[in-house]
């Protein structure tokens, strides 16, 4: 994973091994959402969207998500 500034925009790049040629996806921030950072590709078939909400002080909520709005999310604890 990698997060860039490039052509002034904020974008998130997904690289999983075995797949897309090693070549990374790229999801740009999606500016216009509140309280969420959405990291946006609707080009790409899953995921369309990674989105990140912070819940508290140590607490992150991550949602991978497809077009239809379907897919999973996880809760991640900043440990002590």
């Amino acid at each position: 994973m990698e997060i860039k500034f490039a052509d002034n925009k904020v974008v998130y790049t997904a690289t999983v091994l075995n797949q897309n040629d090693g070549r990374g996806i790229p999801f740009v921030l999606n500016t216009a959402e509140k309280e969420t950072f959405s990291f946006e590709n609707l080009q790409h078939d899953f995921p369309s969207k990674i989105q990140y909400k912070v819940l508290s002080n140590t607490g992150l909520r991550v949602s991978v998500l497809g077009k239809d709005g379907t897919g999973f999310s996880f809760k991640m604890i900043k440990k002590q």
